[in-house]
């Protein structure tokens, strides 16, 4: 077969004209280039897909500046990998990289690479699947080049590493292999799953940075909040990340389906509570050592802190309080996320004490007085503590609606005033 692969006739349109214009620039600098990865994966099982990665036998980053010259596409540049990316004025995005090989200096540590061929590039890759490429350039004779059986393994439904050291070279594919087990409903090859198990034995995570793990975790628990948390400890990767760690999957599915509620303008890491719900038997000072390990930000940080020993301080004083307002000055030292986890995780806690955590949720969180510190000045309120411990009974008699106008948080005011 000469002309376009017939692989390349089933990319949408858009995509089909720029994977071809990667190699025609490529093809006139005497190179080749190959679309590779995700998208070659996809393509063959019929999926949609984003992912647009080109490898050039040749420059890929001379292939890239001249992409994005001709597209007016934004540049960006990796020196140290050989690879670059293109970002186009309709959202799209091509990486583009050299071929190369790479060599591991020590297991779990980002590796060292140098130009290479593109069986070189493709046996440096994860899984079997992951590791075809399709011809771009005008005169191949072969529609897909597929050295490691991928084709073969996406009709059997098998996960399959390239080689035995695999998992000692990048412990991160341990859980990219579960995140394919669980997106495509696949089981791991014979010698994958003997190979993972003597990785999780041998504690192979432990040579992963911080950041490696916390992306992993985030890409999976992202796609798959319930299967992906299960599956991980059906593996022994849970225990492997932190001592403790259990998932539950009631506490899950409850957890997912209180992340359908949460509102669009409310900020938050859905990824985040999924780790937290996995943390529920973790004291304080093990969150506070896996937020370390994962390098977590703040944001993501506090469902998994707060969901720990300060919430349960706060249950038997939330317990004691019927009044909103007083119920809301309690709950507002908790990062909303954590309040989402405890409703999903803590079987503990009564319906009336969920229904006044999903009022302040939902509305009680956002009431603020009417007036501010410096109307309470001047009325005759001193500066200092008292401004801001009237403003909280104010907001608090407006949650219990207590007051309802400006001239009735007044006269409350004049009395807490008067009563300090």
């Amino acid at each position: 077969m000469t002309g376009r692969s017939n692989l390349v006739e089933l990319l949408d349109p858009p995509t089909r004209d720029l994977v071809g214009l990667c190699g025609r620039l490529a093809s006139d600098r005497g190179e080749y280039a190959y679309l590779v990865g995700g998208r070659v994966r996809d393509l063959l099982l019929g999926r949609d897909s984003v992912d647009i990665d080109i490898v050039v036998v040749g420059d890929g980053m001379a292939v890239a500046q001249a992409l994005s010259r001709r597209c007016h596409g934004k540049l960006t540049r990796f020196h140290s990998f050989g690879t670059a990316r293109v970002e186009l004025s309709d959202g799209r995005i091509v990486d583009l990289a050299s071929a190369r090989s790479e060599r591991y200096a020590h297991p779990g540590e980002l590796p060292q690479v140098q130009r290479g061929t593109l069986a070189e590039d493709l046996s440096r890759r994860d899984f079997s699947i992951n590791a075809m490429a399709i011809p771009l350039g005008p005169d191949e004779t072969v529609e897909l080049i597929d050295d490691f059986g991928g084709r073969a393994d996406l009709a059997a439904g098998l996960v399959r590493i390239l080689h035995g050291r695999s998992f000692a070279d990048d412990a991160t594919r341990m859980l990219r292999a579960i995140r394919f087990q669980v997106r495509f409903s696949y089981q791991l090859s014979d010698g994958t799953a003997r190979a993972f198990a003597e990785a999780v034995r041998g504690g192979f995570l432990n040579s992963i940075s911080g950041d490696r793990l916390r992306r992993e975790l985030q890409k999976l628990y992202t796609e798959a909040p319930v299967e992906g948390p299960l599956a991980l400890a059906g593996a022994g990767l849970l225990e492997s990340i932190q001592p403790g760690l259990k998932a539950h999957p009631a506490s899950l599915e409850a957890l997912s389906a209180e992340l359908q509620l949460v509102p669009d303008h409310e900020p938050f890491e859905p990824w985040s509570l999924i780790l937290a719900a996995t943390a529920t038997q973790l004291g304080q000072q093990q969150r506070w050592a896996l937020a370390k390990r994962l390098r977590l930000t703040q944001e993501s940080c506090l469902p998994l802190i707060d969901s720990g020993t300060e919430w349960d301080r706060a249950r038997t004083e939330l317990t004691q309080l019927s009044s909103p307002g007083k119920r809301a000055v309690v709950l507002d030292k908790f990062a909303k996320g954590a309040l989402r986890v405890v409703i999903a995780t803590d079987a503990t806690i009564n319906a009336d004490l969920v229904g006044a955590i999903r009022r302040y949720l939902d509305h009680d969180h956002s009431v603020r007085p009417l007036l501010d510190g410096s109307s309470l000045q001047a009325m005759g309120c001193p500066a200092g503590p008292a401004v801001g411990k009237i403003l909280r009974a104010l907001r608090a008699a407006r949650i219990n609606k207590e007051v309802s106008d400006r001239g009735e948080e007044e006269a409350l005011a004049r009395d807490l005033i008067a009563a300090h």
